[in-house]
């Protein structure tokens, strides 16, 4: 987490932009992370990744990175304090309201609510069907957005399924 000394930032344009840097970062990541993967470039084609064995490291690394790059970018969108999400949504807050959300116990109520809500059996399931949907959506077939989503299970929790 970074600290911005909002004050010093002269328009809300700015603060805006300002607020969706870190979510745009991690888009920008996942798109070079998961464009040697696209079926239409044909760099690395999936199908044939592990028919003679193991799959390398390499290309799990990146399967992995990718999928964690756009669960940053969802979870970083949720308008709750302190996330990116809140701070865009709050430049059309009056700053009376902005104060209250940003000041505690609030600020630590809004996060406390959205981690019980992901401790819900299924609840982050809608993140990943949103990288799912966003993989869709930038034409990936279904081998290829299930080998990601195969290679951040086994990265992360050592098992493929």
């Amino acid at each position: 987490m970074t600290y911005i000394q909002r004050d010093l930032i002269r328009s809300r344009a700015w603060q805006l932009m300002t607020s969706a840097a870190g979510p745009l970062m991690n888009f920008l990541l996942f798109i070079a992370l998961v464009l040697p993967f696209h079926p239409r470039f044909g760099w690395i084609d999936v199908t044939a990744l592990g028919v003679n064995g193991e799959i390398s490291n390499g290309y799990l690394f990146m399967g992995a990175m990718a999928w964690l790059e756009m669960l940053a970018v969802l979870i970083n969108l949720v308008p709750v304090p302190p996330l990116d999400g809140f701070q865009m949504v709050s430049e059309f807050m009056t700053p009376e309201m902005r104060h209250r959300f940003l000041t505690p116990p609030a600020s630590y109520m809004g996060l406390f609510v959205f981690f019980a809500l992901l401790s819900v059996p299924g609840a982050f399931d809608y993140f990943h069907n949103g990288v799912t949907h966003t993989l869709r959506f930038m034409g990936f077939d279904y081998d290829t957005i299930h080998f990601l989503g195969r290679a951040f299970n086994r990265a992360l929790f050592k098992h493929s399924e």
